[in-house]
């Protein structure tokens, strides 16, 4: 029998990564995130753990942290952290004041977090710095870590009384477009959150609010 590694490898390979593999594209203008989902949905169907390891490494009373091994051996970490919503009042009392062309949509998101029963979560993953892995191999990066996002999310939340949040957010640099447009997609796609708001009203990062 051929190894899951190799099969998935194989057939990620036969799809044409330079078309999939959003996080180790060098240029991702024009890119085409109806197929990337398309075959994301095929792979995971045929494939449901799209990573090699998967295992929560710290849980506290506000973060879960889990480790997660992709299929090309790169390593990543993935924070889901628990924030009471009007933890958040000073982040939208800012955007209010800083943004004011985009009041309408920081309003709905005010009354998002007003009447949710659910806790806000923040989440964000970061490499292990392991890139020696992917010289000259792309692998199935991008999918393993999408797919250990989801897998980190629905777990933390199963762990704790299957609370499905109305408002995730994250931060990133400025400089990380293509990590803002990951994630935003990401968690549009997974998690039914259908509204955006990005705050980029702080100097050197954005945050990015995704809610119902």
């Amino acid at each position: 029998m051929i190894p899951k590694q190799t099969k998935l490898e194989t057939l990620y390979d036969h799809s044409q990564t330079q078309y999939t593999d959003y996080l180790l594209k060098e240029c991702i203008d024009g890119f085409d995130w109806n197929n990337f989902w398309k075959f994301y949905v095929f792979c995971e169907q045929n494939y449901s753990c799209l990573y090699e390891a998967f295992e929560l490494k710290n849980k506290t009373e506000t973060t879960d942290e889990y480790r997660v091994v992709a299929t090309n051996g790169m390593e990543f970490e993935v924070y889901v952290n628990y924030m009471k919503s009007h933890l958040l009042d000073d982040r939208i009392l800012n955007a209010l004041y800083s943004d004011p062309a985009n009041k309408p949509t920081i309003h709905q998101l005010q009354k998002c977090l007003s009447v949710t029963k659910a806790p806000v979560l923040n989440v964000n993953f970061r490499d292990s710095d392991k890139n020696t892995h992917i010289t000259g191999k792309l692998g199935n990066y991008s999918f393993s870590v999408i797919s250990g996002i989801k897998k980190a999310i629905i777990d933390s939340i199963h762990a704790r009384n299957d609370i499905v949040p109305d408002v995730i957010f994250f931060i990133a640099n400025k400089n990380e477009q293509k990590k803002i447009q990951f994630f935003a997609n990401g968690f549009h796609n997974m998690f039914g959150l259908n509204n955006t708001y990005v705050d980029s009203s702080y100097p050197q990062h954005s945050s990015v609010f995704l809610f119902r």
